[in-house]
């Protein structure tokens, strides 16, 4: 195009050499404006899509793990554990388009992860639509794996999501469809955040729809959860932060759910200290009646981690699992683990 152009004022310029007056700066620029014109389509859309920002990270570990039936050998294995690719395009000042790709080796195949439209009114009110993380649950955690309540309570789904945010205080209701298509699930959050503080009260009337309870109903036909439509949780959650030192916390509870009419929650509790490029975390977390799902009933974990360069880090994390006892469905077993994570943010 630029190419097209030049070469039309070159035109412009030479046919002019042999006229008897020389065209004027002004009217050079009128003329190049109208050879634009004349050149470029009227249709702006793809100007339209605004300014797109990509970003990503990746995720290599390399873990020794030991199993709670003592028939099984312990394993040792290196992973992609996590390869994650975000766009946000900002189409106009009220809307952005949001589109998520992720990939976890052995786990989660190359797949659309979220992609979302968002609008706002430029003020305090904001609407979600399209497939994303349901707001139930916080899961913050300076450890490498992730926690036990997320491997309870996390959800994906497309949803239809308002949100309201006037000072310190964050508010959002939203409705998605069941497995038999009807608009009938739907959650609640109120957070309030004021400096490092930040407090959170979730709701969701069906905990079920979690990517844990799921796996579950997809993988074993005796799931004792497979015949039930709802199953109420809520979530509390509290982050703080003082001269260098992270305090987390988080409850998960749900209502007594399945045929064996478990009572299912998890909390977990956490201290990290940050000095310069180095983090040192130490996590403490409990489950019960979670054997089900493939959870210990307690996890402690240690963990440390290193900013080599900027985005650029590198973490170890030790853990203690304890198993369920035999009439809860487990083994009374523990197990020692440790995973090494090099991470990059791009």
């Amino acid at each position: 195009m630029k190419k097209i152009l030049i070469s039309a004022v070159i035109g412009v310029l030479s046919l002019n050499s042999h006229a008897s007056q020389p065209l004027t700066l002004n009217q050079l620029q009128k003329k190049i404006a109208q050879l634009e014109s004349q050149i470029i389509p009227s249709n702006q859309n793809l100007l339209q899509l605004g300014k797109l920002a990509i970003s990503g990270v990746m995720e290599i570990e390399t873990a020794h793990t030991e199993h709670f039936d003592s028939s099984e050998s312990d394993t040792s294995d290196t992973s992609l554990a996590t390869f994650e690719l975000a766009m946000e395009a900002r189409v106009n000042n009220h809307t952005d388009v949001n589109v998520t790709f992720l990939y976890e080796e052995n786990t989660t195949p190359f797949e659309v992860d979220t992609a979302s439209i968002n609008f706002n009114n430029g003020q305090a009110l904001y609407a979600v639509m399209g497939q994303t993380y349901l707001p139930f649950g916080a899961f913050e955690t300076q450890q490498v794996n992730d926690t036990l309540a997320l491997s309870i309570a996390e959800a994906r789904n497309s949803v239809l999501m308002t949100g309201f945010t006037q000072g310190d205080f964050n508010a959002e209701a939203y409705i998605f469809s069941n497995e038999e298509g009807k608009l009938n699930q739907g959650g609640l959050r109120v957070n309030y955040r004021h400096n490092a503080l930040a407090l959170g009260i979730d709701y969701i009337n069906n905990i079920l729809n979690s990517d844990g309870f799921k796996a579950l109903n997809d993988e074993s036909e005796n799931s004792p959860f497979k015949q039930q439509t709802h199953c109420h949780a809520t979530s509390l959650h509290i982050t703080t932060k003082i001269a260098g030192i992270a305090l987390n916390a988080e409850y998960i509870n749900l209502e007594r759910a399945g045929t064996d009419n478990l009572n299912i929650h998890a909390v977990q509790g956490e201290i990290a200290y940050q000095h310069a490029a180095t983090t040192l975390a130490l996590s403490y977390q409990k489950t019960q009646d979670a054997a089900l799902l493939g959870l210990p009933k307690q996890r402690t974990s240690i963990t440390s981690a290193y900013n080599l360069l900027k985005n650029t880090r590198i973490a170890m994390e030790l853990w203690h699992d304890q198993d369920f006892n035999e009439a809860h469905q487990g083994t009374n077993n523990s197990s020692n683990n440790l995973i090494i994570q090099a991470s990059v943010e791009f």
